[in-house]
Formats: C-alpha cells, sequence, structure tokens
C-alpha cells in the first residue's frame, strides 16, 4: 500500500477496454513518482501520485492542476512530511525533481484532504506545462463515480490495470512506472475495516492494493466540482 498509489478515475476507461486490450501508452504518463526526504542530500522513494486537471468555477476558460496522491504517503503515521520532491519526465527524454512543501493548514495552505479522516487521498494545486513535461491529466470525462458502474458494466470480476512505482527499477534517465493488472474482488456498501478503521475501498484480486472510493466526494466537497456535470 506504501509503494503505489492506484489510479480508480481511470476504472470506466478500463471497462469499455476490455480484458484482451493493450494498455494505452498515455496512462503511464499520468503518473509521477514521489519521494521523501531522508537527509538534506538524499531522497528515498516514497510512492506515486496523478494530475487532475478541472475547470475553474469561477474564470471562464481556465483550467486547474492538482497532485493527487494517498494520504498515507504524505502523512505517514498521522505526521504530516514538511515537504516532497516529485520526480517527472520531461519531453527532451530526462527528468526533474520538482521540490513542493506541503502545508497542511493556515494561510498559505496548499494540502486538501476529506473532511472524513479515513479517506486515504491528499491533493496538493500543482500545474506542469506540457510543453515542458511528458505528463497527462485525467480530465473530467474519465472521472468515473459509483453511479457510473452499472451503465459501464463494473462488477466483482471486471479487469482493472494501474501504473505505479517499482522500486528496484525506478529508471534512470526517466520514470519507468510499471503496470499491475487485477479483477474487482470486492464492492461493498460497507465501509471496510483497513487496519483498525473503516473506509471506502473497492478491493481487487492483485497483491493487497485497495482502492479508494471516496475521490468523487472529495471533489465536490473541496472543489465544489461535481463529477456528475
Amino acid at each position: 500500500m506504501k509503494r503505489t498509489f492506484i489510479l480508480l478515475l481511470c476504472l470506466g476507461m478500463f471497462a469499455r477496454l476490455g480484458s484482451a486490450a493493450p494498455v494505452p501508452l498515455d496512462v503511464k504518463k499520468l503518473v509521477v513518482f514521489i519521494y521523501a526526504q531522508d537527509s538534506a542530500t538524499n531522497v528515498i522513494p516514497d510512492g506515486t501520485g496523478f494530475l487532475v486537471a478541472l475547470p475553474s468555477d469561477t474564470i471562464t476558460n481556465r483550467i486547474s492542476g492538482y497532485l493527487v496522491t494517498a494520504k498515507h504517503v504524505v502523512c505517514p503515521e498521522k505526521t504530516w512530511l514538511p515537504d516532497i520532491v516529485i520526480r517527472v519526465n520531461r519531453n527532451d527524454g530526462t527528468s526533474e525533481q520538482i521540490h513542493l512543501p506541503l502545508i497542511p493548514s493556515g494561510a498559505s495552505k496548499n494540502v486538501f484532504v476529506h473532511d472524513d479522516s479515513t479517506v486515504d487521498v491528499a491533493v496538493v494545486p500543482l500545474f506542469l506545462p506540457v510543453e515542458r513535461f511528458n505528463v497527462r491529466y485525467v480530465s473530467k470525462d474519465l472521472l468515473t463515480t459509483t453511479n457510473d458502474f452499472n451503465s459501464l458494466g463494473i462488477h466483482e470480476g471486471s479487469d482493472v490495470f494501474f501504473p505505479g512505482m517499482f522500486v528496484p527499477h525506478l529508471g534512470k534517465k526517466q520514470n519507468l512506472p510499471i503496470v499491475r493488472f487485477g479483477r474487482v474482488a470486492m464492492i461493498s456498501d460497507e465501509k471496510v475495516n483497513w487496519f483498525g478503521e473503516g473506509t471506502d475501498l473497492y478491493l481487487p484480486l492483485s497483491g493487497h492494493h485497495l482502492l479508494s472510493r471516496s475521490f468523487e466526494g472529495f471533489l465536490e466537497n473541496r472543489f465544489n466540482f461535481s463529477v456528475n456535470d
């Protein structure tokens, strides 16, 4: 759970593709690698995040960018990291490390979490220009909600895949995400007991990975953005 944050938002796209389809190459461009500061001169792999682009509620034709990751990646043991380093691929075939301070409270707050403390999601405003970085953003039309599950045929047995971090081989020049595969093993209307706390999860049959299902509510509560618009 520590090393990989899963792109639940693309479940609808995965269902449309079918089990025999190859992974779209752009899926790997959604992922950035997150490192924790081990010392003043060293960082260690900590997890992954993905990028989301949402239209502004107040400014016409304005798009805002966000880095989304698991809260436990940036707040291990319920203690916020002072900062993180994200490693992002560039268009010139190299990668770049970007230092990102984390401010969870106060006037300069830049880390947002759900009011429900069991929701394992953290969001940081971040825009990376595609003219410089080889990245893609999850757009509004890829946000899959529980209301979409019946129409898209997402249920136990549905195929899923999710890009993440393979720590033994991160990539020397650029991030090299690994793509894992599985099937949805359980969709529960009740909170699932996870490390002693009840939380909203989908369980795929693939290693020990779990999918948070609370991102739709997080968007609506924090950014006044409805995924059903």
